[in-house]
């Protein structure tokens, strides 16, 4: 890989919202970046695909509001939605979904299957998930890859719509989102074990319904990430005008922090396969 040349005084980012999976590194010399800006929450700066916040006193839910979210979820009568435009992926969540299907039924929308949004032209914008969660109950957040932290905008799209994420990625999710505000496929040691717990939610309304309640508290934040992040940029850029060149940080092995979980003591891989049939489910580890 070629390098450009700069000026001994300027700070260089590894800039990456992909998985490793789909953006390997090629040889970069040892020290070249000083700092990370990715979807890793122990990069110099995290950019997260969303995130939840306790909302503003003035924010909180009124009961007229409570009781039309009520509504709307009463009159679904489908059960599970997924969105998928990359048909075949690393992680195999098309495996996975092949294997649900035998046990209950779920509704393919994209490039990889038999429905589309009417009002939308993408299957993964808002627009798409305000048309799913009038008729549906619960989504299939399933990422391509199973990569340390790697949490996409689909998991923080179905929070903020009235739809309950089925998530499946190497994360602990319980870090990212309230309790009871999703369901964790590896939380079942088969996939025969979800498919029942779903159509139990299905059939008892009122334990469906507290898959809600932290909406009353907490709101899903998307847009004003990215400004966050830059502005971020820029203050440890000013910041670090204050050190000489020798104090700053840099990466020996990029390449080798990008594709690990952990490098003590020794260097673990950041991405897993996953390994499950019928009767057994497993990530391997998290």
């Amino acid at each position: 890989m070629d390098v450009p040349s700069r000026k001994n005084d300027q700070p260089w980012i590894y800039f990456n919202l992909s998985p490793p999976t789909y953006s390997p590194i090629e040889f970069i010399e040892p020290h070249t970046f000083n700092w990370t800006v990715t979807y890793r929450s122990d990069s110099d700066i995290p950019y997260p695909y969303g995130k939840i916040v306790l909302r503003e006193p003035t924010e909180l839910k009124g009961s007229e509001e409570a009781q039309g979210e009520f509504n709307i979820r009463q009159k679904k009568n489908k059960l599970v939605a997924w969105t998928v435009s990359h048909c075949v992926t690393e992680g195999r969540r098309e495996e996975f979904v092949h294997k649900l299907q035998s046990f209950i039924n779920v509704d393919v929308y994209g490039e990889c299957g038999d429905f589309s949004c009417l009002h939308s032209s993408r299957e993964d914008d808002i627009g798409c998930f305000k048309e799913l969660e009038k008729s549906y109950k619960f989504y299939l957040s399933l990422e391509n890859s199973l990569c340390h932290d790697y949490v996409t905008e689909k998991f923080y799209l179905a929070l903020n719509s009235n739809l309950v994420p089925v998530v499946y990625g190497c994360v602990k999710y319980s870090t990212l989102a309230p309790p009871h505000s999703f369901i964790d496929v590896r939380q079942f040691e088969s996939i025969e074990k979800l498919a029942q717990y779903l159509l139990f939610l299905d059939k008892n309304p009122e334990k469906y319904e507290k898959y809600f309640e932290w909406k009353q508290k907490y709101k899903v934040v998307t847009k004003t990430i990215r400004e966050d992040v830059w502005c971020s940029v820029c203050e440890k850029i000013v910041r670090s005008k204050l050190q000489t060149w020798k104090d700053r940080k840099s990466y020996p092995d990029i390449n080798l922090w990008f594709n690990s979980k952990q490098l003590v003591p020794q260097p673990e891989e950041a991405c897993v396969a996953p390994t499950f049939s019928k009767k057994k489910l497993s990530l391997r580890r998290v």
